[in-house]
């Protein structure tokens, strides 16, 4: 429920960000 959602949401997001982040480094 409650918990489980903003952990799957982060894991996702977490990746997106990994990726957003080095286009923005490179």
């Amino acid at each position: 429920g409650a918990v489980k959602l903003p952990k799957m949401f982060a894991d996702d997001f977490g990746d997106e960000i990994g990726r957003i982040a080095n286009l923005v480094d490179a």
